[in-house]
């Protein structure tokens, strides 16, 4: 679950291998993306899903999943040179165990998932968006969490899920990132199951979004399910 974005003229790459999560840098998108220090960022347990989020003031946070009771989401201040985390700024975010919502599990499974983190700023609030109940699931699908703080604490958004099966007629919805056309519209990038028999190879798609007015003055993301399309190489 590779990302891949662009700091100080430079492009990195966050990943996993062997779940341990590792940034590598390039000059360009194409790589080749290298370690100067070839060693994994410090985390006490296991871990996969790196995403970095450099917020508007130049702080650095690397959102991921930490596989400790479950598959849980966390976050870290990064250091300034993103070769690892700060001490002690490790913080719990979300996961399908503590104040869980029904759709996180409903295999009712003892090992829960909540995955594949994404964050955005909108509007001086932050957005973490996440997979749960496992890819394998036909019940994968995506929910999101919001705080005024980058930190948190993360309030799970009530509406959740946003994006599942039912929505777009495909089972295992899920784990993806967001990115802005030319235009300034949102669209979000998946992943479905192969078919309705199959997982994989998976298939990846694309569905557009945007914030929308909601209750109590605070905006929720809609993902339009008529935009909803497979990615081709055509």
């Amino acid at each position: 679950a590779p990302q891949v974005f662009t700091y100080q003229d430079k492009f990195y790459m966050a990943y996993t291998a062997n779940e341990h999560m590792a940034i590598a840098k390039s000059d360009g998108p194409l790589g080749p993306f290298v370690q100067e220090v070839k060693k994994p960022i410090s985390t006490s347990d296991k871990a996969i899903d790196p995403f970095v989020f450099i917020d508007d003031n130049g702080d650095k946070y690397l959102y991921f999943v930490r596989l400790h009771n479950g598959n849980r989401i966390y976050v870290a201040a990064l250091k300034d040179d993103l070769t690892d985390i700060k001490p002690n700024t490790l913080t719990s975010c979300v996961n399908a165990v503590d104040h869980g919502q029904t759709w996180e599990n409903l295999a009712g499974k003892s090992w829960t998932v909540t995955e594949g983190p994404t964050v955005l700023e909108h509007e001086g609030l932050y957005y973490l968006f996440y997979s749960a109940n496992g890819f394998k699931s036909i019940y994968y699908a995506l929910g999101y969490a919001t705080s005024p703080n980058p930190l948190g604490p993360w309030k799970k958004y009530s509406g959740n899920p946003i994006l599942d099966k039912d929505m777009v007629r495909q089972n295992g919805p899920g784990h993806g990132d967001f990115f802005k056309d030319e235009t300034g519209h949102y669209y979000y990038v998946f992943h479905t199951h192969h078919s309705d028999y199959t997982i994989n190879p998976r298939r990846a798609a694309l569905i557009k979004g945007g914030f929308i007015p909601d209750k109590d003055n605070i905006d929720k993301m809609a993902l339009d399910k008529n935009s909803f399309r497979f990615l081709t190489t055509e």
